[in-house]
């Protein structure tokens, strides 16, 4: 998408967040799949532009008399996610800009994190589609497709006729 990110990885370093954040087994799938649906409100712009509720911890740490009386929210300065950073993909497809991040993480983080209507919703989208071919990830698209069957039997059906139509 044009913007350079930096990344470091240490398997020990993995390893011991794990064992951190996610130490006991009964929490662990909650915690995670909790965590995967903030990352799909993040990716699918959900709180650019609006103020989102504080939670608990930190609406005490910022509830205090002498700052924000009474403040249940605050614009976290989220950046919007458009599917299209430039351009326009009905116009131009091979020439625009796709937020690359977008599409590579959000349909597999909405199914690590059970949100059938939201991966049915992505996958099924002209644009979504549009972007995942133009971005050369059709190949990448058939495997969320068939990811989210395993996951979601009650949608299998549109998924099925979706991955029918695609494999063409």
């Amino acid at each position: 998408s044009g913007v350079e990110l930096l990344s470091w990885y240490h398997r020990q370093f993995w390893e011991a967040c794990e064992a951190y954040c996610f130490n006991n087994r009964k929490w662990k799938t909650f915690t995670r799949r909790k965590r995967y649906r903030e990352l799909v409100d993040y990716y699918s712009g959900k709180w650019a532009g609006r103020a989102k509720p504080y939670n608990k911890w930190l609406a005490a740490i910022v509830q205090r008399p002498s700052f924000f009386p009474g403040e249940t929210a605050g614009d976290r300065m989220v950046p919007a996610q458009p599917l299209v950073l430039q351009g326009s993909l009905r116009d131009d497809a091979a020439n625009c800009v796709i937020n690359l991040r977008r599409v590579r993480n959000l349909v597999p983080y909405a199914i690590e994190g059970g949100e059938e209507e939201r991966v049915i919703e992505e996958v099924t989208s002209v644009e979504y589609i549009t972007a995942m071919f133009a971005s050369g990830m059709g190949s990448r698209l058939l495997t969320e497709v068939v990811d989210a069957i395993n996951v979601f039997p009650d949608s299998v059906s549109v998924l099925r006729e979706l991955h029918q139509f695609l494999g063409r």
